[in-house]
């Protein structure tokens, strides 16, 4: 009975190991799979708009959220169950990152976060620097630049936005793109504008970009279908979309 209790513990401990590496390996980074040990924040702080001059980003798993506010203030919460974050405000930059790299594969399973309220008033530069979790940006007046090296993107109503993307799919609505370069991951960009020789290169990906207004799509690729419905010399604003290995689709 014993041997029969003590097999039963180790297979069930090995099955729950085994289905961790799977869901860390397929970059499921969805909330359905994680944990909140607390609807609180462990830590939070609220900030003037003049306080800092950028807001700077390194961040490993632990989710980002960046959201508009109707506030004046800016609010700072910091969903940390693991005790991992640091913040500073340093030269009038208010850096907030991540101390270490998680080392087990249990940690991704806790619904650790960052969430950052911003008035519609913000119009300073917002550099976020991310390993390994998502990011999800909404309704910001500043610069954004985004280093991604593995984490899913979602954008919503953004005036500047520069991203360099090693493995992860973008999704924007509302977007005005200065650069984007991707090595793998799709882009799926929804009522998009364009700034001064805008440009979107993808190495392993499908490009597919519906315009707010009419833009004059330059275009080159190695390995894939270009379908371009409406574009145009005369249009004033112009990009230019590279792929080596990806379909482009421009509404």
């Amino acid at each position: 009975m014993k041997n029969k209790k003590r097999i039963f513990i180790i297979s069930a401990i090995v099955i729950f190991i085994i289905s961790l590496v799977i869901i860390n390996n397929l970059n499921t980074h969805s909330s359905y799979f994680k944990i909140s040990l607390s609807s609180k924040p462990t830590w939070e702080s609220t900030y003037k708009v003049g306080d800092f001059d950028s807001l700077v980003f390194d961040i490993d798993t632990m989710d980002l959220k960046i959201l508009a506010s109707n506030d004046a203030d800016i609010h700072l919460k910091i969903y940390d169950f693991l005790k991992n974050v640091q913040y500073k405000t340093d030269n009038r930059i208010l850096e907030i990152g991540e101390t270490k790299t998680h080392k087990c594969h249990a940690c991704l399973l806790l619904n650790n976060y960052i969430e950052l309220s911003l008035p519609t008033s913000y119009v300073k530069e917002v550099s976020i620097k991310n390993h390994k979790a998502d990011i999800n940006l909404a309704t910001l007046r500043g610069k954004v630049n985004i280093e991604n090296q593995e984490g899913e993107i979602t954008l919503n109503d953004l005036i500047d936005l520069t991203i360099t993307n090693d493995a992860g799919n973008i999704r924007g609505k509302n977007v005005i793109i200065n650069k984007i370069t991707t090595q793998s991951g799709h882009i799926t960009l929804n009522k998009a504008g364009v700034l001064d020789d805008a440009q979107i290169t993808s190495d392993s990906g499908n490009v597919t970009v519906d315009f707010a207004s009419p833009v004059y799509v330059d275009y080159e690729t190695t390995s894939g279908h270009v379908k371009i419905n409406d574009s145009s010399l005369e249009d004033n604003k112009s990009i230019f979309i590279k792929t080596n290995s990806g379909n482009i689709t421009i509404n």
